[in-house]
C-alpha cells in the first residue's frame, strides 16, 4: 500500500512540476527577457522574469518554453556547449542542464546574493557575479561553487574572460575589476568615482580590446588589456544594457530610451563612431531591449521587455520581430461558454477566442481609448467601458460595436443582471458613482449611491441584491436592484479592487496590501483572510470551496477551503495581471500587462505540494537530501512569527517548530526515515513549500 502511495505522490509531484499556466499572447511568451544566448545558429535560447527559460532550434524561426523549475528573476545564461549549459539570478539561483535544456537542476551555493552575470571558459571552469561584490567559481563544471573574497561590495553586472586567466567584471559606480590569475585574485583597474554610474555589459574581441556599456548612454573602450579606458561617443545618453561584437570591427548595443523604447546602435570601425542601426522594426513596436548577442557575422537576436525578440540576418541591415501578437495591456476577461471568450484592454483593443484560447483575434472597437472592463448577457450581446466615460456595445458576437456613451469620467466596471439591466461603476480617486440602464444600455442614468471615492467593481447575486468595492474600503450594497445603496463596514482602509459572492451570503473583497476580505453574512460583517502580500486585482470562484486571486508582478493564489487560507502557486508572469475567469472547474484564464493573456488547464496547480513562491521571501534549503539537520535561509527576514511544518508524502506532520525574526534556521530532521518530505514555510508575506529529501 505504501508503494503504491508513493508512486501516486510521485505522479501528483510530478504534474504538478510542470507549467500550470500556458502562454496564449503574446507568443511564444510576454515575459521580460534579460538575456540571450545562441551555442550555434540555429540553437539559441533566452531567459527572463518568473523564471523564464525558451529554446530555438531552428534559429528563432519557433520557440518553446521550458520548465526551469524556478520563478525567480533570471538575468544570465551561458552555454559551454550544445547540451550543457547554467543559468544565474536571484536568491543565488544556479541552474544547469546537460540535456540542451529540457530539465534543469538547481545547485546549492551557500550564496543568496542576486547573481547577475555567468561565464566560462572551459567546460570545467566558470564564474558567476552579483551583488555586494559577489564573485563565485566553480572548477568541476557547476557541480559545486567557491566565494571569492570580496574586492569590492557594489553590484557586479557582467563578467567576461578573453582567455583562461585574464577576465574582466563591471558593475554599480562605474567600476572595472580585472583578474590576471584565472579569478583566483581581482583588483580595481576602473572607477568613474560617480556613484551613479552603471556598468552593465562588457565584451572583449581579444585579449586586449575591449568594450564596456552602461548608463547615460555610456561606451568604454580599452586597447591594452584595460589599462587605459576611453570613452567612445555613442550618440545617445540612454540606458545602455547589453554590448556583442561579431567581429574585431564589428560590434552592437542595445539599450532602452526614457519612454520605455528600445534601440540599437551598431559600430564597423571598433566602435570609433555608433549609430542607430536602420531596418529596425516600427518606433515603439518592441520595448526596452537588454541583450544582444551574435551568432556569426550576419545572424544574430536581441531580446528585451514584454517577450520582445528581434532577428537579423543580414548583420544588422535589418530586424524582425520574431514576438507574436498584441502587447497592449489587457483589463478584463470573460467567457460566453467553454471555447469562446472577450479580452479587452489598452487603446481600445478587444481580444476574442473561439477555441479556447488556441487562437486570439484581434476585434475593431472602432475607438482608441483604453477598456477596462467586459461584460456579455448572452452570446452574441457584449458591453465593454473605459476611460472618458466610455460604453461600447456589440450585438453580433463582436463583429462590430456602437459606441453608446462616450463622456467625462472613467468607467472601472460593468456587469448585467439580464438583457436589459445593467450597471457601470465609475470614479478616479475621490470621486465615484453608479449608473444603471433598464433597456440594454440605450439609456443610462445615476443611481442614488451617496458620496464616495472611486468605485472598482460591482456584482449581483440575485436581480436586486448587489454588491460594490472602491477606494478607501468602500462597500456598497443593494437590495433594490440598484437604485438605493448603503455603505457597509469592511474594516480597512484600504483600496479595494474586486467583489465575488459564491451564494446569497459568502463574499470576497480583495485590494491593495495584501487584502483578503470575506463575508459570510451578506456583508454585514467582514473578516481578514490573510494572502500572499501583493497588490489583489481580480477574484474568482468556481464553487464555495475553490477560489482564485491575481494580482501585481504575476502573483496568483488559489483556496480550496472556502477562503479560509490561501495558497501562492505560481501564475509563469511577473506581469501585472488584472483579470481572471474560470469556464469551468479546470479552465481558467488570466489577462493582463503586455498582452498577457494565460491559461490553466488543471485549476492552476495543486496546493498541497507545489512550490510556492512568497513576494517578500526567498527561502533556500540545504543540504537537500539530508540526513539529521537542515538550515533554511532567508534573505529578507520576515516579521513576526515563522512556522516551519514537515509533513510525510501520507499528509502526516512529522515536525513544526517556530521561529521569529530570524534569517537562519536550523532544523533537527534525525527522526525522520528515509523518503520524501514537504516542508512548508509560513510567514506573514505567506507560504512557501518545497520537496526535502531524507536519506
Amino acid at each position: 500500500m505504501k508503494t503504491i502511495f508513493l508512486i501516486s505522490f510521485l505522479l501528483v509531484f510530478s504534474l504538478s512540476i510542470k507549467a500550470q499556466w500556458t502562454w496564449q499572447n503574446p507568443i511564444p511568451q510576454g515575459n521580460f527577457l534579460s538575456a540571450v544566448h545562441f551555442p550555434n545558429a540555429n540553437t539559441g535560447y533566452a531567459i527572463g522574469l518568473a523564471g523564464t527559460i525558451i529554446k530555438t532550434s531552428n534559429g528563432g524561426n519557433s520557440w518553446s518554453v521550458l520548465y526551469s523549475g524556478s520563478s525567480v528573476k533570471l538575468f544570465s545564461i551561458y552555454f559551454t556547449n550544445e547540451n550543457t549549459g547554467f543559468v544565474v539570478g536571484d536568491g543565488g539561483t544556479i541552474l544547469k542542464t546537460t540535456n540542451g535544456g529540457y530539465t534543469w537542476n538547481k545547485i546549492v551555493n551557500y550564496s543568496w546574493n542576486n547573481l547577475k552575470s555567468v561565464f566560462f571558459t572551459s567546460d570545467n571552469i566558470g564564474y558567476a557575479v552579483g551583488e555586494e561584490g559577489t564573485i563565485l567559481r566553480t572548477i568541476n563544471g557547476g557541480t559545486s561553487w567557491s566565494a571569492l573574497p570580496h574586492w569590492t561590495l557594489e553590484t557586479l553586472y557582467s563578467v567576461y574572460f578573453p582567455d583562461a586567466n585574464t577576465g574582466y567584471a563591471v558593475g554599480d559606480g562605474g567600476i572595472i575589476l580585472k583578474s590576471n590569475n584565472g579569478g583566483t585574485g581581482w583588483s580595481v583597474i576602473y572607477d568613474s568615482g560617480y556613484t551613479g554610474a552603471i556598468f552593465k555589459s562588457t565584451y572583449f574581441t581579444d585579449a586586449n580590446t575591449g568594450y564596456v556599456v552602461g548608463s547615460n548612454g555610456t561606451i568604454m573602450k580599452t586597447s591594452n588589456g584595460g589599462s587605459n579606458w576611453i570613452s567612445l561617443p555613442s550618440g545617445t545618453d540612454h540606458f545602455l544594457q547589453s554590448v556583442n561584437f561579431s567581429d574585431v570591427n564589428t560590434g552592437y548595443v542595445v539599450g532602452g530610451d526614457s519612454q520605455g523604447y528600445g534601440f540599437i546602435l551598431k559600430t564597423i570601425n571598433g566602435g570609433t563612431s555608433w549609430s542607430i542601426t536602420s531596418g529596425v522594426p516600427v518606433y515603439g513596436d518592441f520595448l526596452n531591449l537588454n541583450s544582444v548577442y551574435f551568432a556569426n557575422e550576419n545572424i544574430g537576436f536581441a531580446v528585451g521587455r514584454a517577450g520582445t525578440i528581434l532577428k537579423t540576418i543580414d548583420g544588422g541591415a535589418n530586424w524582425s520581430n520574431l514576438r507574436n501578437g498584441p502587447i497592449n495591456t489587457l483589463s478584463s476577461i470573460c467567457f460566453t461558454d467553454t471555447y469562446t471568450g472577450y479580452a479587452v484592454g489598452s487603446e481600445g483593443i478587444i481580444m476574442k477566442t473561439l477555441n479556447g484560447g488556441t487562437n486570439w483575434d484581434t476585434l475593431s472597437s472602432g475607438i482608441n481609448i483604453d477598456l477596462l472592463s467586459v461584460c456579455f448577457t448572452d452570446s452574441n450581446t457584449g458591453y465593454a467601458v473605459g476611460y472618458s466615460g466610455t460604453i461600447i456595445k456589440t450585438s453580433n458576437a463582436g463583429a462590430t460595436w456602437t459606441i453608446l456613451n462616450s463622456s467625462y469620467g472613467q468607467y472601472n466596471s460593468v456587469y448585467f443582471t439580464d438583457n436589459n439591466t445593467g450597471y457601470v461603476v465609475s470614479g478616479t480617486i475621490s470621486t465615484g458613482g453608479i449608473k444603471k440602464t433598464i433597456n440594454g444600455g440605450a439609456t443610462w442614468y445615476n443611481v442614488n449611491a451617496g458620496s464616495n471615492p472611486a468605485l472598482k467593481s460591482i456584482f449581483f447575486t440575485d436581480l436586486l441584491t448587489g454588491y460594490v468595492v472602491g477606494y478607501n474600503g468602500t462597500i456598497l450594497k443593494t437590495i433594490d436592484g440598484g437604485e438605493n445603496w448603503s455603505a457597509l463596514s469592511s474594516g480597512t482602509t484600504d483600496n479595494l479592487n474586486s467583489v465575488y459572492f459564491t451564494d446569497a451570503y459568502t463574499g470576497y473583497a480583495v485590494g491593495n496590501s495584501s487584502k483578503i476580505l470575506k463575508t459570510t453574512n451578506g456583508g454585514i460583517t467582514w473578516n481578514k483572510i490573510s494572502g500572499v502580500y501583493t497588490y489583489n486585482y481580480s477574484v474568482f470562484f468556481t464553487d464555495s470551496n475553490s477560489g482564485y486571486i491575481v494580482g501585481s508582478e504575476g502573483k496568483f493564489q488559489k483556496t480550496t477551503d472556502g477562503g479560509n487560507t490561501w495558497n501562492a502557486l505560481s501564475s509563469g508572469t511577473a506581469n501585472y495581471v488584472y483579470s481572471i475567469y474560470f469556464t469551468d472547474t479546470f479552465n481558467g484564464y488570466i489577462v493582463g500587462e503586455y498582452g498577457t493573456i494565460l491559461k490553466t488547464g488543471n485549476s492552476g496547480g495543486y496546493v498541497n505540494i507545489n512550490d510556492s513562491e512568497s513576494s517578500k521571501s526567498l527561502f533556500s534549503l540545504y543540504p537537500n537530501p539530508a540526513h539529521d539537520k537542515i538550515t533554511l535561509i532567508n534573505k529578507d527576514v520576515p516579521r513576526g512569527e515563522i512556522l516551519i511544518s514537515i509533513f510525510s508524502i501520507q499528509g502526516e506532520k512529522q515536525i513544526h517548530q517556530k521561529f521569529y525574526n530570524q534569517e537562519q534556521l536550523a532544523i533537527d530532521v534525525s527522526i525522520l526515515k528515509a523518503g520524501i518530505y514537504l516542508v512548508k514555510i509560513q510567514t506573514m508575506s505567506g507560504i512557501v513549500s518545497t520537496k526535502l529529501i531524507i536519506q
